[in-house]
């Protein structure tokens, strides 16, 4: 397995065109001056509904800075020397990429069921956390709903958006601290997220649960873990921050990435 992190500040701005959208879910990342809005089909700062920027500068104002953004990655396959793209742009033409893991152990396979089932950003404060860890003990009422659902590895708690139990990879997804040291999560241990800033949204996207109907290009069969965060902090309250770890689940050497 090959793995790739990338820390990101600021995105390139794209003009809107027109979005056609699977799954309508859209997240903010609020705590400070900025609202910035994220999609689960890894385009940021656009709202596919209202087929419009959501990038809020001042938060409140109604004025929006920025446009759509996402990661764009391609690299050369060294056994064919085939191209392979992923890029998003406005959902215009489709998508290239789809909320939810791929499969590690039969080649980065997915499916647009699992993709339904991933198709949520988990946003959480750290006061939330505080709050959380001064309880004496835990139970599934008195802990938050987020911290309870984190999609972290073994979490037996964690929903789809229908309510069913969301499958978990059995390996390192959300993080979070293991108080127990049992490399499983379960909050009623006390585990709990793991999170940068005082603000943070995580979520998963994949290249390879469909047809790549932006730009027709071939899979990477790439899983990439987002998280977006804020930090109060003198200095920070007008800086939104975005880490994207990129794993290859694919068989492929990727070259001139």
């Amino acid at each position: 397995m090959k793995k790739l992190i990338l820390f990101i500040i600021m995105l390139f701005a794209l003009e809107p065109i027109q979005a056609q959208t699977l799954f309508s879910a859209t997240q903010q990342l609020d705590i400070n001056n900025v609202n910035a809005g994220f999609y689960t089909f890894g385009n940021i700062f656009w709202n596919p509904d209202l087929l419009g920027r959501y990038y809020e500068f001042p938060k409140g104002s109604g004025l929006q800075s920025n446009s759509s953004s996402a990661l764009w990655i391609g690299g050369y396959n060294q056994s064919t020397n085939n191209l392979h793209i992923a890029a998003q742009t406005y959902n215009q033409g489709g998508n290239d990429y789809w909320p939810g893991p791929l499969d590690e152990l039969l080649g980065g396979s997915s499916d647009t069921t699992k993709a339904a089932d991933w198709s949520q950003r988990w946003k959480i404060n750290l006061s939330t956390i505080d709050s959380f860890r001064a309880l004496n003990t835990h139970t599934t009422s008195n802990t938050n709903k987020t911290i309870l659902e984190w999609p972290a590895k073994g979490n037996i708690y964690s929903k789809t958006p229908l309510n069913s139990q969301l499958i978990i990879p059995n390996r390192d997804m959300a993080p979070f601290i293991d108080i127990n040291n049992d490399g499983i999560y379960n909050a009623l241990n006390g585990d709990y997220p793991d999170i940068k800033g005082e603000q943070m949204l995580w979520w998963v996207i994949n290249d390879n649960a469909g047809v790549h109907s932006e730009t027709f290009g071939i899979p990477l069969k790439i899983e990439i873990h987002i998280s977006a965060y804020a930090c109060r902090m003198t200095g920070l309250e007008n800086t939104i921050f975005i880490n994207y770890k990129i794993y290859n689940w694919s068989n492929n050497i990727y070259d001139s990435t």
